[in-house]
């Protein structure tokens, strides 16, 4: 395990401490005047100048961050909230949850699986109108299901949905199926 002399943080096996820029030069208990005579070589020569900086990669993270973010994620998932999701796996879940009108969706979830309908959709009218309308049935569900878990991410009830029923409703429901959710717990978890 290599400690920064100059500072005492981990270093993680690197040659450079990614807190202060220092070069470390040896592992614990080796002789400090390897690190000391490593950063005196780091020192500039005039006034004007400034000891370079070691700047780590932009996708990087400490091993405390990742565990960080590890945690923090996991406990948002314990307290029910939604994750983002990628496209086949936003098409897997709301197929697999198919009935499921209780809970929450991300954004992600839904307007992935709504692409998936409306290109199902498209194709399918292109070839065949009865297959258009297998594919309507099908998927009519699915979709009202994934829009219900959508509203209850904002904290509405699923029953708004029926406001597409009246003149510009359907605008009001594409507002609210395009907001962001509420960050922590609602009472549809």
């Amino acid at each position: 395990m290599a400690l920064c002399s100059s500072c005492g943080n981990d270093i993680f096996g690197g040659k450079v401490c990614y807190k202060c820029g220092a070069r470390v030069g040896g592992f614990v208990g080796a002789s400090p005047q390897g690190d000391v005579a490593n950063h005196q070589q780091m020192q500039p020569q005039t006034q004007f100048q400034s000891p370079p900086q070691y700047q780590p990669p932009q996708q990087y993270q400490a091993p405390a961050q990742q565990q960080y973010q590890a945690a923090s994620q996991q406990m948002i998932q314990s307290r029910g909230m939604p994750r983002s999701m990628g496209f086949s796996e936003a098409i897997k879940y709301c197929l697999s949850n198919f009935a499921n009108f209780n809970g929450r969706a991300k954004r992600s979830e839904y307007w992935y699986f709504a692409l998936f309908a409306a290109i199902t959709y498209f194709i399918l009218a292109l070839l065949s109108p009865g297959l258009y309308v297998i594919a309507l049935f099908a998927l009519i569900i699915p979709t009202t299901a994934a829009a219900v878990r959508r509203l209850h991410d904002g904290g509405r009830s699923g029953w708004n949905l029926l406001w597409s029923i009246v003149p510009f409703g359907s605008l009001v429901i594409l507002v609210w199926l395009a907001s962001e959710g509420n960050p922590g717990a609602n009472k549809y978890n």
